[in-house]
């Protein structure tokens, strides 16, 4: 992705449940807490401003977002289950 270009991510209620989890449970490793905070701030803010708030480079938050992106479309569907 060319620099300057801003792009946000999209998450669904589920999706942003699952992540806030994540990065606020006691036992998740402490990476993995800050991938998924760098996701949930992608929502709302360039990742310039997250990179500056998370103490990382620009490029890590653009590629745990482009990540974050590819494994979306790789899953399938989602069914609903009762």
């Amino acid at each position: 992705m060319p620099r300057g270009i801003h792009r946000r991510s999209t998450l669904s209620e589920r999706q942003r449940a699952i992540l806030e989890g994540l990065s606020r449970r006691h036992s998740t490793g402490q990476q993995v807490a800050l991938r998924a905070r760098l996701v949930l701030a992608t929502v709302e803010q360039t990742g310039t401003a997250v990179a500056a708030a998370n103490g990382v480079d620009r490029d890590t938050v653009g590629l745990w977002r482009a990540r974050w992106a590819a494994a979306q479309e790789r899953r399938p569907p989602s069914r609903h289950r009762r």
